[in-house]
């Protein structure tokens, strides 16, 4: 009798101590079934982690079972959601994290009525597709599909013609997105981020009920055309770099003068038309660097409200200003480091930059003055008060001016790891609200 007692109490250890489910600041199981076994009436947050454990164990997973949980993490244990028969009411659900599962199609029912949910994130799980309504009864007000294989966003996929729509930020980063269609996002959207996408074009009618959103971002797509006139009226931030945009048109300015950020860099621009920035009353940072720009003449008609905007690194061998002889442009900061100067031309540029009052960035200036790369280049043999730029045989530059830009070019270019610092800093950037959705909302409101 004592023998079988305490094999019975070893065994009782033993599970004790390889419970697959346990309390910490979390409650963490390694699957389902561990969850809905162990004594969970008190778990207001869950982990659940398979990462480590083999795809064999993958299953479906109705939503409800976690319907008492206010935050829930599902970490490489799903192959699909089992959409609901029936809506659940009172779920605490607030927080939702899948991750690194193999859902494919997410479809209507998936995310029964969850009213309390305030972020939904879904990123690389591996989905191809969203059913129109998927999220009609459960709208939470952030919703993250980033890292996974969604090629189109369907009429109703983050909107319903009857319910109400509460989604504000909508993240769609890396996936193969080729199409938006009209009524696909939700009326409420203050940002929609659809970085590292397939778009070659967006219909203007897809934003015309978007009359609340403020923040876009469209970098890394395959855009070749921009017209700000095709975007909402209320944009405040948008951003289109990365792109294969070659030319710049103006528009109706209407449509512009709530824009106050502007990203255009690492495009293929080389056109700009005069009246292109025309109406932008309160745009305080516009980035054109990275591009094939040749004159400053669009400048001229931008508001007189104080303005930064770098040039950096484009195709500028002068500057001139298409303005009065006596008007000056004291609002107007800027970033040149980069360009092919003519060391000749230099000093004179920047005598004519303080005529005009024009200043540099503060970070241009440390470019300029770090002496780790050239900054402007000799098109003549007697330029012999500047740093020469030499070829691959040392022979000095007297070739054609094709080519010494080219070289010039060549070697800031291979030099952009030397960058100490930033043209524009983290609070004027871009990058300081499109991946702070939630900053975004309270910047919002």
């Amino acid at each position: 009798m004592k023998i079988v007692f305490l094999l019975w109490a070893l065994f009782t250890t033993i599970s004790k101590i390889s419970c697959s489910c346990r309390k910490s600041y979390a409650t963490i199981c390694d699957s389902i079934n561990d969850y809905t076994k162990y004594d969970h009436a008190k778990s207001t947050e869950v982990i659940i982690d398979a990462s480590s454990l083999p795809s064999s164990i993958r299953r479906p997973v109705h939503m409800s079972v976690f319907s008492d949980v206010i935050s829930l993490t599902i970490i490489g244990h799903l192959n699909g959601i089992q959409p609901e028969k029936e809506c659940f009411g009172g779920s605490v659900l607030k927080f939702v994290n899948l991750y690194g599962n193999d859902l494919k199609i997410l479809k209507v029912g998936s995310f029964p009525r969850m009213s309390k949910i305030y972020k939904l994130n879904l990123v690389e799980n591996n989905i191809e597709s969203i059913q129109a309504e998927t999220f009609a009864l459960c709208q939470p007000e952030i919703i993250d599909l980033s890292d996974n294989k969604i090629e189109v966003i369907e009429t109703y996929t983050f909107t319903s013609p009857i319910t109400q729509n509460l989604t504000k930020v909508i993240i769609l980063e890396n996936n193969k997105i080729t199409t938006v269609d009209r009524y696909s996002l939700s009326p409420e959207l203050r940002l929609l981020n659809l970085n590292k996408n397939s778009l070659s074009f967006i219909e203007k009618e897809v934003f015309e009920h978007l009359t609340k959103l403020e923040t876009l971002v469209l970098s890394r797509n395959k855009f070749s055309t921009f017209s700000i006139a095709e975007f909402p009226q209320n944009l405040k931030l948008l951003d289109v770099s990365y792109n294969r945009i070659t030319r710049l048109l103006g528009g109706s300015s209407e449509k512009k003068k709530n824009l106050e950020y502007l990203n255009l860099s690492h495009n293929k621009i080389s056109i700009i038309q005069s009246n292109a920035f025309v109406g932008f009353e309160k745009l305080a940072s516009l980035d054109l660097s990275y591009n094939r720009i040749q004159n400053v003449n669009f400048l001229a008609p931008i508001h007189k409200n104080w303005i930064q905007v770098s040039l950096a690194f484009n195709l500028l061998k002068e500057i001139h200003f298409d303005i009065a002889p006596r008007e000056k442009l004291s609002h107007v900061s800027i970033a040149l480091y980069g360009n092919p100067w003519r060391c000749t031309d230099w000093i004179y540029i920047q005598r004519y930059l303080i005529e005009k009052k024009v200043k540099h960035l503060s970070c241009d200036l440390k470019h300029f003055s770090d002496g780790q790369v050239p900054f402007c280049l000799c098109h003549v043999a007697d330029c012999t008060f500047f740093p020469k730029i030499y070829s691959k045989d040392h022979s000095d530059f007297s070739m054609s001016e094709h080519y010494v830009v080219a070289e010039f070019l060549n070697v800031v270019n291979s030099n952009k790891n030397l960058k100490t610092c930033e043209f524009f800093s983290k609070r004027e950037s871009l990058k300081y609200f499109i991946h702070d959705p939630i900053l975004s909302l309270n910047m919002c409101e």
